[in-house]
């Protein structure tokens, strides 16, 4: 017995065809991203931030320092020590023990105080050597207080923001 031809073309059938095209179709290329089909998942990632950092500065920050040679990073915290006019040191969350980090940002039009909160942007060096440091930005720093920081990583900010004072 042969079964008819109208019972392969049921309404459930058209409707399973229909459904399947729909979710067919959201497969195709959509740049809303912007990352495009052949974006990789850190190309995705890193769309919204060009730091390689963007953070507080924490033990975290600290370990992981090297790895951050010679890229901008953006880098939250209290001000340490206000170390003269192109300079100051930031100190790590109150639940660390690290090093303070010296910022030397020659071109801040910003005022910074001790224990105020600031925002950082700069370049991170794994090495501060003062007679090179002021040869490269022109600026005259204070010897006495900043050979404590010889050798250590330091940032050369290129943008600082201030805000209010930190609570502790």
């Amino acid at each position: 017995m042969a079964v008819p031809e109208r019972s392969l073309r049921s309404p459930a059938a058209a409707g399973l065809l229909l459904a399947s095209t729909g979710v067919l179709a959201g497969c195709g290329q959509d740049d809303s991203t912007g990352a495009g089909a052949d974006a990789s998942v850190g190309d995705v990632q890193q769309e919204g931030s060009t730091e390689a950092y963007d953070g507080p500065y924490t033990t975290r920050f600290a370990a992981e320092v090297q790895s951050y040679d010679g890229k901008t990073v953006a880098l939250s915290a209290d001000v340490n020590r206000v170390l003269g006019p192109a300079a100051f040191s930031l100190a790590g969350t109150d639940d660390t023990t690290i090093q303070p980090l010296l910022v030397v940002a020659p071109d801040a039009d910003t005022e910074v105080r001790t224990d105020h909160t600031v925002a950082v942007t700069g370049t991170v060096h794994l090495s501060f050597d003062l007679a090179a440091v002021e040869q490269e930005t022109g600026t005259d720093l204070d010897d006495g207080l900043l050979e404590r920081f010889d050798g250590k990583p330091y940032l050369t900010a290129g943008r600082v923001e201030a805000s209010a004072p930190a609570d502790r």
